[in-house]
């Protein structure tokens, strides 16, 4: 715009503006493209779209600052104490007067003392990775049944501090943690046999190798417990784990799992879909069955919902599949009709010619 005219006072007002264009959109456009390519791969787009920009940050990043008010109002106090007890109104004016990091140093000598926590959901925050080993020493491990640590930014040394706590777990939650990938052995050699309920490790970067891992677990019978297994967006794993996985049996329990691909992604799923169907039989208890981007032809579709057509369950795949599959049923009933003429037509043959045989054996007779 201004390559041909000069600056002046008249028009420096839309210089600034075409300045600040260049220099925020223009002249990185080509690098935001990329980003925002990337960016969708990891998230939907449409589930973007229901976030304003600070909540945004918030589920992506984590809270730097925690809402110290809502855990005050969230606190229930056991014995004589109450909210407007002497004591209990001291401890929070000093805990007030405190700094952020202070607060947190409070709190871990505090968690010991909390004899009927059941459950703490440190989730989203991206700084709990680097206190994992500290948090799991001051919780009381043996009763802790809920602790979810997805998106947290773990190390290998928090992961390890995290396997070491999940023994009594019924509900264990690390996705988004992509240190996961290539360790799920730790993990799962230290749950208790038939303890948890949930296991869930969407997008941890999973390894053919960790899945082969978790299908001896299945095999042991350790997970005859499990209801939910999110095993969504781990595209490294491979067609032998997923084979092996649902062939390893010991899912009974099962009711709901999720091995969906990420978005604007898809692979095949002929080579472990035979595995899946025999493997429905035994899992009695599946209500939900989620396999988003995986893509299979018209007679795997066909196969996989004659499978499921006398029981209630949830099928999610991708709407275009959904379609494919009505197109697949109306070309098989098409050409179920187009061949009926041809049978009724060689029936009638079949008739004259017997009709024919039986007059000319009257003939010989007369």
């Amino acid at each position: 715009m201004f390559a041909d005219s000069k600056f002046s006072l008249l028009n420096r007002k839309e210089f600034v503006e075409a300045y600040v264009n260049h220099a925020f959109n223009t002249s990185v456009e080509s690098l935001f493209q990329e980003f925002k390519r990337g960016f969708f791969l990891v998230c939907e787009q449409d589930l973007v779209r229901l976030f304003r920009p600070e909540e945004l940050q918030g589920v992506l990043v984590g809270q730097d600052v925690h809402d110290w008010e809502k855990f005050k109002q969230n606190t229930s106090y056991g014995w004589r104490y109450h909210d407007r007890h002497p004591t209990i109104q001291m401890f929070w004016e000093v805990f007030d007067e405190l700094t952020e990091e202070q607060r947190k140093d409070v709190l871990l000598q505090v968690l010991p003392s909390l004899t009927a926590l059941t459950e703490l959901d440190v989730s989203s925050n991206k700084e709990v990775g680097g206190v994992v080993h500290l948090l799991v020493s001051a919780l009381p491990a043996t009763q802790m049944r809920r602790l979810p640590f997805n998106s947290c930014y773990m190390s290998n040394e928090s992961f390890t501090a995290l396997a070491l706590a999940v023994s009594y777990l019924r509900t264990v939650d690390i996705s988004w943690c992509k240190v996961v990938g290539g360790h799920l052995a730790l993990l799962l050699d230290a749950l208790q046999p038939s303890v948890v309920s949930e296991l869930r490790l969407c997008s941890c970067e999973l390894t053919t190798d960790d899945m082969l891992h978790l299908a001896a677990v299945c095999r042991r019978g350790c997970l005859s417990s499990l209801r939910a297994l999110d095993l969504s967006y781990n595209s490294l794993v491979g067609d032998n784990g997923w084979c092996s996985l649902f062939a390893a049996g010991g899912l009974g329990s099962l009711e709901d799992v999720d091995v969906s691909l990420r978005p604007s992604t898809s692979a095949p799923c002929s080579a472990w879909l035979p595995a899946l169907l025999r493997a429905l039989p035994q899992m009695p208890a599946l209500a939900r069955l989620a396999m988003q981007r995986w893509t299979a032809d018209c007679q795997e579709r066909e196969q996989l919902r004659y499978c499921l057509k006398k029981r209630s369950v949830l099928l999610e795949r991708d709407p275009d599949l959904q379609d494919t599959l009505s197109t697949c049923k109306g070309n098989s009933q098409e050409s179920l009709e187009e061949s009926q003429p041809e049978e009724i037509g060689a029936d009638r043959t079949g008739i004259y010619c017997q009709r024919a045989t039986h007059f000319v054996a009257l003939l010989l007779f007369f």
